[in-house]
């Protein structure tokens, strides 16, 4: 069981939303929805994001796009 966090960057790096688990999370999937949104609530633009997900000590990071 691990804390988990994740953060949503924009292509510059920028970072555009994150969440973070509030209970230690049990190995095995899980979902988290992100509604194209930043964190002030406005939709960001159409384009690729990357995804970064740190569980303990790992970290993992995919390549999204998001059309609209």
């Amino acid at each position: 069981m691990a804390f988990t966090r994740g953060a949503q960057h924009a292509a510059g790096a920028r970072r555009v939303w994150s969440w973070a688990s509030r209970v230690n999370l049990s190995a095995g999937p899980h979902t988290v929805t992100w509604n194209g949104r930043d964190a002030s609530g406005t939709a960001v633009r159409s384009g690729a994001y990357l995804l970064r997900v740190r569980a303990g000590r790992d970290l993992g990071v995919k390549k999204l796009v998001l059309l609209r």
